[in-house]
């Protein structure tokens, strides 16, 4: 029998689950980008957002998402971002209608998104164009300065 999907607000135990179970694409992205662990780039996101979500399979954890602050308040612009274990692509919900529905509640805090993602990570661009996203060409970004893509939305 499936298991249905249920998105909750993200928590430590959302964190604490997903450590080490992180996508490798999203684990060597964190690193690319900042040289975060994958306990530094979920604690982070998590604590740092104004908004966050779970989604759970069976109450397990399978993805963590949401926005933060970029700049200052005054600027009115968030980062979004998303971080999953590989049993995302069993949850088929999390297609492009879930997506717009949570892509416009960031949109309730902030006029414009925006963030990079790594181009080697097909999961997460295709997340992105699901959730209405204009998403540039490769470029180099990051401590590494590995190809990434900036992506963003207005309000």
């Amino acid at each position: 029998m499936a298991t249905s999907p249920v998105v909750v607000p993200a928590s430590a135990k959302h964190v604490a689950h997903l450590t080490d179970r992180l996508r490798l694409a999203d684990v060597q992205e964190v690193w690319n980008a900042y040289h975060f662990s994958p306990y530094q780039a979920l604690a982070g996101a998590v604590h740092g957002s104004v908004v966050s979500w779970a989604l759970e399979l069976g109450r397990e954890p399978v993805a963590v998402w949401g926005v933060a602050p970029l700049g200052t308040w005054l600027s009115r612009r968030g980062s979004p971002w998303l971080l999953a274990s590989d049993r995302l692509v069993e949850a088929s919900v999390f297609g492009a209608k879930v997506t717009r529905h949570y892509v416009l509640e960031m949109l309730r805090y902030f006029d414009r998104l925006e963030n990079y993602v790594s181009n080697e990570n097909r999961l997460s661009i295709r997340w992105l164009r699901w959730g209405g996203f204009s998403i540039g060409a490769p470029e180099p970004w990051g401590i590494e300065g590995k190809m990434f893509r900036r992506f963003w939305k207005e309000a």
